[in-house]
């Protein structure tokens, strides 16, 4: 019964992600296609260089699991700060999202920039 459960959960997921090739801190977003391969459909870079390897690469996880209709896993805990975000005005065919973590005290900072292909984004 389980196994059959996690069988039907990974048959669902579109999106998943790899470290990326170019950039430290970066990852590359990937969407199964209908043959059964993937393409890359965009990226997550981590800006804030005082980011540990580990919460970055949580954070991307989270992002997965939202793009794939699955609850995302608190963080809040481990990260000490909330989370905001703002969606840059699209530009051709990509949309962007800027990440901003605040502790609040001052101003938030810049924490990561997603930039995903619009179709896949919206038509999953």
């Amino acid at each position: 019964m389980i196994d059959k459960d996690f069988n039907a959960v990974q048959r669902d997921v579109l999106f998943s992600y790899t470290p990326g090739l170019v950039q430290d801190k970066s990852f590359q977003i990937l969407k199964k296609t209908t043959q059964g391969g993937v393409k890359p459909v965009g990226d997550y870079l981590v800006l804030d260089a005082n980011e540990s390897p580990k919460i970055s690469e949580k954070m991307i996880i989270n992002l997965i699991s939202i793009l794939n209709g699955q609850e995302p896993i608190d963080l809040s805990s481990e990260i000490g700060s909330r989370l905001l975000y703002n969606k840059i005005p699209s530009q051709g065919d990509k949309s962007k999202i800027m990440f901003y973590r605040y502790n609040g005290e001052g101003v938030s900072i810049e924490n990561a920039l997603l930039t995903i292909d619009q179709e896949d984004m919206y038509n999953g």
